[in-house]
């Protein structure tokens, strides 16, 4: 009969039944080895509580698991230079092994690779804690290459390395960072993915140990990658290239979904593609922005969408918060807020540059970009036919809420704080719009400031003169609402722009309460033509 018991026995060994004692000044790679040959069919290999000091590689089949007691029980030294751990495909096809190591902590000095996994199908990296032990730190602490499918690597933490936390070379498909806390240091990147399919990178914490930053995600020809549900922070890296997901080579189908984004003041952007990169989704995301200069940049790639994002500015950018650059198109920037909470901030909250074509800006609000020449939506396309459609937004309390600037063909419809003030194109205004009203101060000299506004009211309690409107701009055309008040007053005098039908001056209502509507066209920075419809019955 099958013995399950002595089956049981044969697939579990420990490290301590090959003569490994676990107490640190003693070289014990000898003995891992044997406990890792004797398992030729596979099983689990048990490190109990103790330090295994490590001289060269251990080489471990794809099907052995190695387990300790817990990162903070089982320890793991290796010597300098000695990259400790490789699995390799133990099978003559690439089938599921299943093996892989957790419950320990492994520190290295100058190591290449900590661990290392070469065409094996199923390893799972598990609740391992890395630390340095000098300088320079190790190179890399995770690499997984050749068709290492299905790798899962969760729960670790991830301090020391300089080049790459995790790196997911070749073909290192269906692959998983789960639950990881990151704080690399020297300008690392945090998890690479090249050359690989079906990457998902889910609830980790990013944080750089120094000020020297780094990237925090990098895709090189990576193909439907899901980045969700991350806390991705930043110290004040002063390299004025880093940011903390980069989207290059073709890499296509990327998705960046639910995560907590921080910007710092050396970040020229947070999000960015390059090359040929495409189909990239940027989705309810919560942006914390100390500083940088763009957030998001949308480079010449098609089919962005940045939609239902929250962005709170708690202190001063230079760029766009997301800027559509060059010739990009097919981008859709839909739902987003963009709250500057009445900041002195410079730079802009959406930016659409010349050449930009098929791009949507919906539904999105815009607030408090209050510095200096600072534009909530600014537009500045310039094309042939109405490609882009700046439709519904809401933009308010920032020092110009929309501009469209340039020549641009442009549907403009639904938005609140649309300024067509430099724009010398066309634009088709599908809804009502509106102007303000103005209120003028009754005395015995007025001067409208056409730059205020185009539509004025008036409570009139003086015998007044009307003076030419200052900042005048030929084409502009409103009314000036003119109510008397309990004391009433006349206006016989006008300025010299001023021009009535027939060139006879009107002549005001004069009880109190009456109500007349000077309605006027600026023809030209010389002539604004008038006309005074009496006595308009409110009641």
């Amino acid at each position: 009969m099958y013995d399950v018991g002595v089956f049981k026995l044969k697939d579990t060994v420990s490290v301590m039944d090959f003569g490994a004692t676990g107490l640190g000044a003693v070289d014990d790679s000898t003995e891992i080895q044997a406990a890792v040959d004797s398992l030729t069919t596979g099983g689990r290999l048990l490190f109990p509580r103790g330090t295994y000091k490590i001289s060269t590689q251990v080489v471990i089949p794809g099907k052995i698991h190695l387990v300790g007691d817990a990162p903070n029980a089982t320890r793991i030294n290796a010597d300098e230079d000695i990259s400790p751990f490789k699995f390799y495909n133990s099978s003559a096809s690439n089938v599921y092994e299943g093996g892989g190591i957790s419950d320990m902590s492994i520190s290295t000095d100058d190591a290449a690779i900590v661990i290392e996994v070469v065409d094996v199908w199923g390893i799972t990296i598990e609740r391992i804690r890395f630390r340095d032990g000098g300088t320079p730190p190790s190179a890399t602490l995770i690499q997984c290459s050749g068709q290492s499918y299905e790798t899962r690597i969760k729960d670790c933490r991830m301090v020391g390395a300089d080049t790459f936390g995790v790196n997911f070379l070749d073909d290192c498909n269906s692959s998983s960072v789960e639950g990881c806390d990151f704080g690399l240091v020297d300008g690392a990147t945090a998890i690479q993915a090249k050359d690989c399919n079906h990457t998902y990178i889910v609830n980790n914490r990013f944080e750089w140990a120094t000020d020297d930053g780094g990237t925090s995600i990098t895709l090189d020809n990576a193909n439907n990658t899901n980045i969700a549900a991350n806390s991705i922070g930043a110290n004040t890296p002063p390299d004025s290239t880093h940011c903390q997901i980069l989207v290059k080579g073709t890499s296509l189908q990327t998705t960046i979904d639910g995560n907590r984004i921080a910007q710092d003041v050396g970040m020229s952007q947070v999000i960015t593609a390059e090359d040929t990169a495409k189909r990239i989704i940027i989705s309810n995301n919560n942006f914390q922005i100390d500083g940088g200069v763009s957030c998001i940049v949308a480079n010449g790639r098609p089919a962005w969408v940045i939609s239902d994002n929250q962005f709170t500015l708690n202190a001063d950018i230079t760029g766009s918060i997301i800027d559509i650059n060059g010739s990009a198109g097919n981008i859709t920037v839909d739902g987003n807020v963009i709250d500057a909470a009445g900041s002195s901030n410079t730079g802009t909250g959406i930016r659409l540059r010349a050449g930009s074509t098929y791009t949507s800006i919906s539904n999105n609000m815009v607030q408090g970009i209050g510095g200096s020449g600072a534009v909530g939506i600014l537009i500045e396309v310039n094309n042939s036919s109405p490609t882009s459609n700046v439709v519904d937004n809401v933009c308010q309390g920032n020092t110009t809420d929309i501009s469209v600037s340039s020549q641009a063909s442009i549907n403009c419809s639904g938005n609140i704080g649309l300024d067509l003030s430099t724009f010398s194109g066309r634009a088709t205004l599908k809804k009502s719009s509106n102007g303000e009203v103005t209120a003028l101060t009754s005395s015995t000299s007025i001067t409208p400031d056409m730059d205020d506004a185009n539509n004025f009211s008036l409570t009139l309690d003086h015998d007044t003169t009307l003076n030419d409107p200052s900042n005048m701009t030929a084409g502009q055309s409103g009314c000036i609402v003119i109510t008397q008040g309990s004391t009433g007053g006349t206006c016989s005098i006008y300025g010299t722009k001023w021009h009535f039908e027939g060139g006879s001056t009107p002549t005001l209502s004069t009880l109190a309460g009456e109500v007349d509507t000077l309605a006027y066209f600026v023809a030209s920075t010389s002539s604004i033509q008038a006309v005074l419809l009496k006595d308009i019955k409110t009641t």
